[in-house]
Formats: C-alpha cells, sequence, structure tokens
C-alpha cells in the first residue's frame, strides 16, 4: 500500500489498517536525519501532501493548542466550549487511547466508520499520486483530520499539535487563537534541552492576526514566546497577568475553581477531570474561546466545561481497591498526577504501575512517585513502532530514586494480576507513565 498503488477500502479495519500501517517504517523507507532536521523534512512533506488534496485547512477556523503538558485537556475543553455555544466542531487530538478514531471527532463523538473511510481513501489516493514517498503516521492521519473537518463545514476545528509547534504537521493551520499550555522537558531528542529551545519551538504556532494565550510562567521561557508574538504583531495573554483561575478544588464531581478576566469573574465553575491542573487548563480554554468565539458566553463556558472529559487523565475506573488510569509521561505530568493523588484519595497502601518510552527521561519522573511511598511494580510496554524501555531498568532506576518497594512484572496484564492480588479494599492502584500502557491496559475495565 505505498507508493504509485491505489488502495480501496470496503470496510473500517481496511481503513484503519491502512493509516496504522505508517506507524512503522520499512527498512528502505528509514530516516537517517538528525531529528531536529527530521521535523523540518516532515512538515515540508506535510505541506505538499495537503497541497494535493486542495489545502482542506484553507477554509477552516482553527483554535491551535500546545504545551508540554495539559494540550489535550485544554483543546478538548475549547471543543466542548463550543459545542455548547451551538457550533459545529471538529477536534484532533493526538495520540488516541481508546481506538483510533478517536483522534478525529465531530461534535463530540468519534468520526463515524464510513466518514472515516471516506476520508482514509481521499488521503490514500493522494499518497498514491507521490511515488517513492513513504508518509509518517502523523501526516496521514493530520491529512484525514482536516478532509474530515473540511467535509463536515465545522465552524471551529480544534487542533492539538503533535511535537513542538514550529515544524509540527498540524502547524499548516492559520488559527484563530494560538495557545501555548506550559513548557517543560519533554522531546529534548526533537525540540532542544534547554527551556527556551522548547518554548522556540512551541511558540512557533503564533501567526500574524491570530492572539496568543499561554500559561507559562517561566521569565526565559516568556521572553520567548512574547518575542514571537510580537514578531507576529499580535497580543499575548498570560495566565496570572492578563486572567487568572482560583479556588481550584477536588469533589467527587471533578475540580471546581474560579476564572476572572478583565470581563468579570465566574464562580464555581466545574470540569469533570481532577487535579488543580486542570482548572489551569481550563482557564487558558476560556480565555482562548473568548478569542476565537463571539459565542462563547457565561453560559456557553459553563455548559460545555462540565461535558468536557478524556479518557486516561487520572481516570477511575474500578473501587475497592481504586484503580486510577492516567497517560502521565513527562515529569510535569507526574508531578500533577502525585499533587491531585494526594489531594483527592486515601489509601492504606498506593501501588504503582509504570511503562515508559525508552526515549523517556525517567529519573525525575521516579524521584516524584518517591515521596507516596508505593509498591512499584515496573513494566516494559507493549509497543511495536517505539522503543520501550526494559522493566529491569526502571526497577533500578526506581530504587536509585529512593523507592523500596519494588517488583518487576513479565508484561503489563501480570503487573495488574499481581496487585489486584495483593492489594486491600482500601488501596489505591495507580498505571501511569506511558499512553501506551494506559492503552493497552483499559480494556480490562472499560
Amino acid at each position: 500500500m505505498w507508493g504509485n498503488f491505489m488502495p480501496s477500502f470496503a470496510t473500517i479495519a481496511e481503513a484503519v489498517a491502512y493509516v496504522e500501517q505508517f506507524a512503522t517504517r520499512p527498512p528502505e523507507a528509514r530516516e537517517t536525519l538528525p531529528p531536529p532536521l527530521r521535523l523540518e523534512k516532515h512538515f515540508h512533506e506535510m505541506q505538499a501532501l495537503l497541497a494535493r488534496l486542495g489545502n482542506p485547512q484553507a477554509g477552516l477556523r482553527v483554535a491551535h493548542v500546545t504545551g508540554t503538558s495539559g494540550k489535550g485537556s485544554t483543546a478538548t475543553m475549547i471543543a466542548a466550549i463550543a459545542r455548547a455555544a451551538g457550533l459545529r466542531v471538529g477536534l484532533y487530538t493526538n495520540p488516541y487511547v481508546v481506538a483510533s478514531q478517536e483522534r478525529v471527532q465531530l461534535d463530540g463523538a468519534f468520526i463515524s466508520d464510513s466518514e472515516y473511510i471516506a476520508c482514509a481513501q481521499i488521503v490514500a489516493d493522494a499518497v498514491a499520486q507521490m511515488p517513492g514517498w513513504y508518509p509518517h503516521h502523523k501526516q496521514v492521519f493530520v491529512a484525514l483530520a482536516l478532509t474530515a473537518f473540511a467535509r463536515a463545514g465545522v465552524d471551529l476545528a480544534v487542533i492539538e499539535v503533535g511535537m513542538g509547534g514550529r515544524f509540527d504537521e498540524t502547524n499548516v493551520v492559520t488559527p484563530a487563537v494560538a495557545v501555548i499550555t506550559t513548557i517543560g522537558f519533554d522531546h529534548m531528542e526533537f525540540l532542544g534541552d534547554t527551556l527556551p529551545q522548547i518554548a522556540w519551538h512551541k511558540a512557533g504556532i503564533i501567526k500574524p492576526g491570530a492572539p496568543a494565550v499561554t500559561g507559562a510562567t517561566q521569565p526565559d521561557v516568556l521572553a520567548v514566546i512574547q518575542a514571537e508574538a510580537d514578531a507576529a504583531g499580535v497580543p499575548l495573554d498570560v495566565l496570572g497577568r492578563d486572567f487568572s483561575q482560583g479556588d481550584a478544588r477536588s469533589e467527587a464531581d471533578g475540580t471546581h475553581f474560579t476564572y476572572a478576566d478583565a470581563r468579570g469573574e465566574m464562580a464555581d465553575l466545574v470540569v469533570p477531570l481532577h487535579g488543580a491542573h486542570q482548572a489551569h487548563n481550563a482557564a487558558l480554554a476560556i480565555r482562548a474561546a473568548r478569542h476565537a468565539l463571539p459565542q462563547a458566553t457565561p453560559e456557553a463556558i459553563r455548559a460545555g466545561l462540565v461535558q468536557a472529559w478524556l479518557p486516561g487523565r487520572f481516570e477511575i475506573v474500578a473501587r475497592r481497591p481504586t484503580v486510577v488510569l492516567d497517560v502521565a509521561h513527562n515529569p510535569d505530568k507526574i508531578r500533577a498526577l502525585a499533587t491531585t493523588l494526594q489531594a483527592t484519595l486515601r489509601w492504606d497502601r498506593l501501588w504503582v504501575i509504570f511503562g515508559a518510552l525508552g526515549t523517556k527521561e525517567i529519573a525525575p519522573m521516579l524521584a516524584a512517585l518517591a515521596p507516596l511511598n508505593p509498591h512499584f511494580i515496573a513494566v516494559t510496554p507493549d509497543v511495536t513502532w517505539r522503543q520501550a524501555r526494559a522493566a529491569e531498568q526502571i526497577a533500578a532506576q526506581a530504587r536509585a530514586q529512593g523507592i523500596s518497594e519494588v517488583a518487576v512484572a513479565e508484561h503489563p496484564a501480570a503487573a495488574v494480576d499481581l496487585a489486584l492480588r495483593e492489594a486491600g479494599a482500601d488501596d489505591v492502584i495507580v498505571v501511569t507513565g506511558s499512553l501506551f500502557l494506559v492503552s493497552a491496559l483499559r480494556g480490562r475495565w472499560r
């Protein structure tokens, strides 16, 4: 299904198989460029593919969202507010937890099988007209999403960046608002090993005519983002300076908080996602929605936020013992998870099932978990197209970070069996460290 071969899809399984095949590359298509140059190459290839498709992104009104942590949640909240305002909304998130179709949503639902097939066929036909090129998985998916949104005539497309921003496959859009959630250390092999270098990549989604919103707080990071906004001639709204969020507290129905900007204050807003960091994300979503949508009234904001939910974000899937699934996979996300656990739950013993990709810096993640004194179970995630870190390496690093109770499981399912067998009714079991690990295990409960 590569080169000038023209596939034809009769079923959703065939269409998904076509898209997912590009997650792995045959030997003859393996890339040798250094990672930063690879990003630029993928970006220019994306432009060529969309040109072949007639540039479906050209007519879309877009809220573009990047950041190290929180971008998926923030994008989901913006989309929910827009739906509550009565608009037709497309949402592209990256990657997925439940199913391939999750990445492309229309009006709050996964794209239908028939529409997925139709859009995959359109993209496949375009790829077939570009012989000798083996596309990247994200290129095909972004093209599919933009095609779907153009065909549906959405009023707003909310697009989550995959990695970085400046050379991300999604940065082909012209946004109505650009959102940068936070800046932290992740994907350093592609984005650089300092926060200003990473911020330069993220700030690349800022473009003329589109106000920018950020939750980043570090002075050296804000300087980079502000310089990009100044060069584009657009205002930059900073959380804590131009708008604010406070009084965050976790309750059974999610996170309650207060939001304020120059238009006034909204008290006791609720988002059904747990953690003070979700109030932070919600404030960014509100500010972005107010820039992009005249219809974002206080009523629409309040109604939209209570409908904003996505899997694998402090998702409680069982009780007695309590089981939490969280896709945290970088130090900032793990620190937020640890804070949310302490603020939300009580336990006799805490069990942590942890797996990670080989490219992740796990030492600071494990250091954030160590003060919780967990019973730690290291596993190797089941991944076919990425390098997974060996469970034995994770276990050794966990001990080095001061975690004393450490076990190694042969595979993810065995880790769950061990934790459930040993845990008491008042214990808490957390599965984290990798989206791939959570995705593989979520079906046990959902």
